[in-house]
């Protein structure tokens, strides 16, 4: 039953159409007859924000909305929340037999990112968040979580297309789906036909082209001590960064819903860690492992992978 009300959700959302409004700015010198077209929906629990650059309003707009829908089925195969979603009926059954090959994906990229980042990423952490949600105690959320068991790095296997758990074993892709979804949008905004796309999920953001005159793409780091943005940007051509803090979403005492899965806390290393990478798949889990990681070790691990970093201390200094 679960597996058919899925897959009825799914071909729904590949019927559904997603409407966002729009709003011009002046177009960058050199570019008089490029307009800046920008949309915005609620998706995937936070604001999503496209913004693009085209000769035609009516056809980047379009793409808008392609990109959108295609944000819309990929989230009903990744959200916890949902059910109905492919993952929520993974986590429930142990097992799915010919899954999605998004989900594949996913599943497959998060091992090994978690192996890459000596278990720092780790999607085997649901059954600690979950306590944490319960909004108990402080001191009875420590007792609590002190006594799960989590789930070991074998307790997923992913073999000719299907996926089982162990009988243990619960799954949250809360910090590393989002990123992915951000570049299946951008990869959809090139097939389109867009040349200069950049798409914002909730400070996962990818982007690609540049803006029109040879201009990079400027993306605005937030700061939760300076109380706005932070006034040095960073600028990419094409590429992604994803911002993970503990600053959202406190639970009791000292928790977030950031977890670190070895001593089954919240880290307190930085107040947030930005990461540039290649992609926002990749950008968005970094930033995750990084949280979790102490500075120096956070450094190496993306220096090793080829990625940049942004930390904020809970001082409000960066480095």
């Amino acid at each position: 039953m679960l597996r058919r009300i899925f897959l009825k959700k799914m071909a729904l959302a590949l019927c559904s159409v997603s409407w966002a409004g729009t709003v011009m700015a002046q177009s960058p010198p050199g570019t008089r007859n490029t307009r800046r077209v920008s949309s915005r929906k609620t998706l995937l629990g936070t604001d999503v924000s496209i913004v693009s650059y085209h000769g035609s309003v009516d056809f980047a707009q379009g793409c808008h909305e392609d990109l959108f829908r295609r944000a819309e089925v990929l989230s009903a195969i990744f959200s916890r929340h949902d059910t109905h979603s492919a993952l929520s009926y993974l986590n429930a059954t142990k097992s799915m037999k010919s899954a999605p090959p998004e989900l594949l994906a996913v599943l497959g990229t998060a091992e090994h990112l978690h192996a890459l980042s000596c278990g720092a990423f780790d999607i085997r952490v649901l059954p600690m968040l979950s306590l944490l949600e319960q909004e108990s105690s402080p001191d009875q959320l420590e007792k609590m979580l002190q006594k799960i068991e989590l789930a070991q790095h074998n307790s997923i296997s992913i073999k000719n297309g299907s996926v089982c758990l162990g009988a243990t074993t619960s799954l949250t892709l809360d910090g590393i789906a989002k990123g992915y979804i951000v570049d299946k949008m951008l990869e959809l905004a090139r097939d389109l036909g867009l040349e200069h796309c950049l798409v914002n999920a909730g400070g996962d953001i990818g982007c690609f082209g540049g803006v029109p005159g040879d201009a990079p793409w400027e993306i605005a780091v937030y700061n939760p001590f300076s109380h706005g943005l932070d006034p040095h940007p960073v600028t990419l051509r094409s590429g992604a960064v994803a911002t993970s803090g503990g600053y959202f979403k406190p639970y009791a005492g000292t928790y977030h819903h950031i977890l670190d899965p070895l001593h089954k806390i919240s880290p307190w290393h930085h107040a947030s860690v930005s990461v540039i990478a290649a992609n926002a798949m990749a950008a968005d889990a970094m930033a995750t492992a990084c949280m979790v990681l102490d500075t120096p070790r956070a450094q190496a691990l993306l220096a090793l992978h080829s990625m940049r970093g942004m930390f904020i201390r809970h001082d409000g200094a960066i480095t």
